[in-house]
């Protein structure tokens, strides 16, 4: 959290801790939300893509892994980071540049999925598990 953006800290999203309060147990089986979040990061290379005075983009990429669904995946992320009065640089994810990024990989991706041809029988669950690993990393790539 210290990297973030000092003003970016609680705004929207849910506060830091919500999933562990609907942690719970019942008999010997405990339910914690909270583990369905946890992931760890490997082989993380970070890039400048562009500078100015008091504003970079940064990219970062590399592997993430999701112990409880037992994948690696591949991950990409442009962020955007401001120096403030105070001298340090600060991620702000609520920039208004993050947003147009965003929208502009969301129209790429929607363009891409009605290119793609639907199977003839409906969704099927084997082949959606098939695909899962590659349609989260496609969610995980929000690089341009």
């Amino acid at each position: 959290m210290d990297a973030i953006l000092p003003e970016n800290r609680q705004r929207g999203g849910y506060p830091l801790g919500l999933l562990d309060a609907f942690s719970f147990g019942i008999g010997p089986l405990n339910l914690d939300p909270s583990k369905l979040m946890n992931f760890t990061v490997k082989n993380l290379k970070v890039d400048l893509i562009s500078s100015r005075d008091d504003y970079a983009l940064v990219q970062a990429s590399g592997m993430v892994r999701y112990p409880i669904i037992a994948m690696e995946l591949n991950f990409c992320d442009q962020h955007d980071v401001r120096r403030i009065q105070d001298g340090n640089w600060y991620v702000d994810i609520y920039a208004s540049e993050r947003a147009e990024r965003l929208q502009r990989i969301q129209a790429k991706r929607q363009q891409e999925l009605a290119q793609t041809p639907s199977g003839s029988g409906g969704l099927d669950p084997f082949s959606m598990l098939k695909d899962l690993g590659p349609m989260m990393e496609r969610v995980l790539d929000l690089c341009e």
